[in-house]
C-alpha cells in the first residue's frame, strides 16, 4: 500500500456518528457503556499512534505495541503505519496547502474526515514496516476489523449498535472537531478547557504538542490535563 486511504476512517465518522444519535434516543443508558469504550479510542490514538508509533516519544515492551495496533484498527483508525505517516506530514507541512488536512478538506472536517492521500513509502513508513506488527496490521487490517465485528455481532448485536458503534462515532466526531478548532486562524492552538469538555488524552494541548513534538506530556500549566501522559508513565520503559 503506497498512499493513506482514509475510506476505514470516513465510514466510521459516518456510521459511528448516526450510531451515536440513535442510541441516544432510542438506548441512552447504552452511553454509559460506550464512554469506557470511547476514553480507549482516545488513548489508543494519543498513546499508541501518535506519540508512540509516530513521534517514537517513549520505549515500551512488545505487547504495547501489539495491543495498540490492533486497537487503532478496532476503533477504525486505519493501519499504524498510515495515521503516522499523515500525522508526520501534518508536521512538515502544518498549515500550508500541502497539509493533508487544509485547503478544502479543513473546511469540511466537521463533515467529513479531512485527509489528502499522501505516499507512505517514506523513511519513516519504512522503519515502521520492518516491525512485523506493522507490517501484519497494515497488511490485514481490514480483515482484521471484519472479523472482530463478525465476533462481536454473534456475541450480542444490541452491544455492537448501541456501544461499540456510538463510541467509534464518539471518538471519530472529537477527532474532526480537533482536527478543525485547534488550527483556527493557521495556528495551533492549546485548547486546554476542550479535555473537560470532550476529553482526548491531552491532544487539545495541541500548541505544545506542535512546539515540541517529541514530548511525552502536554501539560504546561497545573490546570492542564494529560490523562495520556498518565497512562503512559504506567507502561513505558524503565
Amino acid at each position: 500500500m503506497l498512499r493513506h486511504k482514509a475510506w476505514m476512517s470516513n465510514v466510521a465518522y459516518y456510521v459511528g456518528v448516526f450510531a451515536l444519535v440513535l442510541a441516544a434516543c432510542l438506548n441512552p443508558m447504552w452511553l454509559l457503556v460506550a464512554l469506557p469504550i470511547y476514553l480507549l479510542g482516545s488513548f489508543t490514538l494519543s498513546v499508541g499512534y501518535h506519540r508512540l508509533f509516530c513521534h517514537g516519544s517513549f520505549k515500551t515492551n512488545r505487547f504495547w505495541h501489539g495491543f495498540w495496533a490492533i486497537s487503532g484498527v478496532l476503533f477504525m483508525y486505519s493501519s499504524p503505519l498510515q495515521w503516522a505517516i499523515t500525522h508526520a506530514t501534518h508536521h512538515r507541512y502544518s498549515d500550508t496547502q500541502r497539509d493533508p488536512h487544509e485547503g478544502p478538506l479543513k473546511a469540511a472536517s466537521l463533515l467529513r474526515k479531512g485527509y489528502r492521500d499522501v505516499p507512505l513509502m517514506t523513511i519513516k513508513g519504512r522503519r515502521l514496516l520492518r516491525d512485523p506488527i506493522h507490517y501484519f496490521v497494515d497488511r490485514y487490517y481490514a480483515g482484521i476489523w471484519l472479523a472482530f465485528v463478525a465476533a462481536m455481532l454473534m456475541l450480542s448485536w444490541e452491544f455492537f449498535i448501541y456501544a461499540y458503534l456510538p463510541a467509534i462515532g464518539a471518538a471519530h466526531l472529537v477527532a474532526s472537531m480537533h482536527q478543525f478548532i485547534s488550527h483556527i486562524g493557521n495556528s495551533p492552538k492549546n485548547l486546554w478547557f476542550m479535555e473537560y469538555i470532550m476529553p482526548s488524552a491531552g491532544e487539545w494541548l495541541h500548541k505544545t504538542h506542535h512546539e515540541h513534538p517529541g514530548r511525552i506530556s502536554f501539560r504546561t500549566k497545573p490546570w492542564h490535563i494529560d490523562l495520556g501522559a498518565m497512562v503512559i508513565a504506567a507502561i513505558k520503559s524503565k
